[in-house]
């Protein structure tokens, strides 16, 4: 066979193979496009999508697209749509639907949002799928368990009374403070040394790289995934934003590499004699991950990448949350009120340590803990990849024509008490659950009227139970409830006068920033102020057509 026919052969096939694979494409995406011509929507244009509607500032972006979700919602649709540069992305706007959705066997492939994390956090727990998500969750499920959480309360303890010493001194100064740098910091120190078991002391060291480079990335994953023409590594490196990305991931991963290696070398000084003596004893995440490395299961990278994940999810949406649980708080005094009397119940005035007995006896702090995660979850969005078709078939009430969008109760009711919704999902979609909807009255009480059976819908989505999450989900109310504790106790001018802290009313209109996890876009400053005398000016208040100031009591969250 001659030069010319050999190579007219292997061009032939090649062009073959590809002509199949672009008419598959081409064949896919028109079947996509018609389908989604049948969902309400925002207005998309050929190759950019919705994108040219999205406002320029991040946190402008991402309040618009919040109510983007609202406007779904209140059109009564199971779901709207966004084209997000080419993506289809669908946005399930019923709790019934997300608790189909969320509780599938096979939605779990990530979508390619997620990619943008891997320099960061490679594949582990959080971005992994399929068999490897499934290998890594039973590998690592037993060091959440309640015996190893538990076992580490006494650190809680001490790095929250740290905390109370750095912020004492404004106490009764009439100042304001921005205090959630000293509960980022105080999360770390908690997340170092009960998961890594390193010291950090972030709590004297106010200028931590790691805390101001964690803070930064997620800023910028945000932009990019927002601007998708920023995915690119050529044009973000053009446009500036790619050599400071990878300035602040060096500065995380060599935080992290510098923690594993001394880990690793502690580990290995150990006899094998003495590891086997010593497994009683109290073992911190790392240890499990060195255990399991040193029987083979997983090499360094693999070590490395669980470890920036959960350094990640330890400490930074930790540390969102008791932000958003002290704001919410603030707007409602009488409930802190009610969180303090609990604690004060339970201790009477002792400053002993807490212990687990103690926590199983605060159900009122559990309950605002885990209302503020479903209001305000650090993690306010997740995304799935469908890779086959797959129909929802759904329950769910609907609203009579004419209600009222505008009102605060709005005068809804239930003529077909129960219809059938099917959402066809097809392959190439990505599904985007919004587990935080806006902080809306009118929405809340909507939620309320029409979901009213179906709290535990929302608990799912908004507590951070998807499966990315769920395996920190204990971590992080054990050490929300543990760090409140002694803040309730310990902040007293003297004894039996507690401190509050209190917000300018203005403050009750926080933005959200654009970052994940979701944090304030300005700062939140609060002023310590005796609890008496806050409580006497409000009670004055009542009645009165304006409110001045929201009090925070010494609750665990703080923003």
């Amino acid at each position: 066979m001659n030069g010319p026919l050999l190579l007219l052969i292997t061009f032939t096939v090649i062009f073959a193979f590809y002509a199949k694979q672009i008419f598959t494409y081409l064949r896919d995406r028109r079947r996509l496009a018609k389908h989604m011509e049948k969902i309400i929507g925002i207005g998309g244009l050929p190759i950019i999508g919705s994108t040219w509607m999205f406002k320029v500032n991040v946190a402008d972006a991402t309040e618009q697209f919040i109510y983007w979700c609202l406007y779904f919602y209140r059109q009564n649709v199971p779901a709207g749509k966004l084209w997000v540069g080419t993506d289809a992305i669908i946005i399930p706007v019923k709790p019934s639907i997300l608790k189909v959705l969320m509780q599938s066997n096979d939605l779990i492939t990530k979508a390619h949002l997620y990619s943008i994390l891997h320099p960061w956090l490679g594949t582990g727990l959080l971005t992994s799928t399929g068999q490897k998500w499934s290998d890594r969750r039973k590998l690592l499920t037993p060091a959440f368990h309640f015996n190893v959480l538990n076992g580490f309360l006494p650190t809680h303890d001490y790095q929250a009374k740290t905390f109370l010493e750095q912020i004492e001194k404004f106490a009764g100064t009439n100042r304001e403070f921005d205090i959630f740098p000293y509960i980022k910091r105080m999360a770390l120190d908690i997340i170092c040394e009960t998961s890594m078991g390193a010291t950090v002391d972030a709590q004297h060291n106010h200028d931590h790289a790691y805390v101001n480079s964690v803070k930064r990335l997620n800023e910028l994953i945000f932009k990019f995934n927002m601007y998708p023409f920023l995915r690119n590594k050529i044009l973000r490196k053009i446009s500036g934003f790619g050599d400071e990305f990878d300035y602040h991931l060096n500065v995380v991963t060599g935080f992290t590499k510098k923690v594993i290696e001394d880990k690793w070398q502690e580990y290995n000084a150990y006899e094998a004699g003495t590891r086997q003596e010593d497994k009683s004893r109290k073992k911190a995440f790392l240890d499990l991950l060195m255990d399991v490395r040193h029987e083979g299961h997983m090499n360094y990278e693999d070590v490395r990448e669980e470890v920036d994940t959960f350094m990640f999810e330890g400490h930074d949406t930790t540390s969102s949350s008791m932000g958003w649980v002290l704001w919410s708080l603030a707007c409602h005094p009488e409930c802190q009120e009610k969180v303090i009397e609990e604690v004060d119940r339970i201790f009477k005035n002792s400053d002993r340590d807490c212990t687990n007995e103690d926590l199983k006896e605060m159900k009122y702090l559990e309950k605002c803990i885990k209302e503020g995660l479903r209001l305000f979850p650090a993690v306010p969005l997740y995304a799935r990849q469908v890779e086959e078709d797959f129909e929802v078939d759904i329950k769910a009430p609907r609203i009579q024509h004419g209600a009222s969008a505008d009102s605060v109760h709005p005068p809804i009711s239930f003529p077909d008490p129960l219809i059938i919704m099917k959402l066809l999902l097809l392959a190439g979609l990505c599904i985007a659950f919004t587990a935080a909807m806006p902080v809306d009255e009118l929405l809340r009480q909507e939620v309320v009227e029409l979901a009213h059976d179906d709290f535990e819908t929302l608990e799912l989505a908004d507590s951070s139970s998807s499966d990315e999450d769920d395996s920190s989900e204990e971590l992080a109310v054990l050490e929300m409830n543990e760090v409140g504790v002694p803040e309730m106790m310990n902040l007293q001018e003297e004894p039996g006068f507690p401190l509050m802290f209190v917000l300018d009313a203005r403050r009750r209109d926080v933005k959200t920033a654009g970052s994940v996890p979701r944090r304030p876009e300005a700062k939140v400053e609060s002023e310590l102020r005796e609890a008496k005398v806050e409580k006497e000016l409000r009670e004055a208040r009542v009645g009165s057509p304006f409110r001045t100031d929201f009090a925070i009591g010494c609750v665990p969250f703080f923003c």
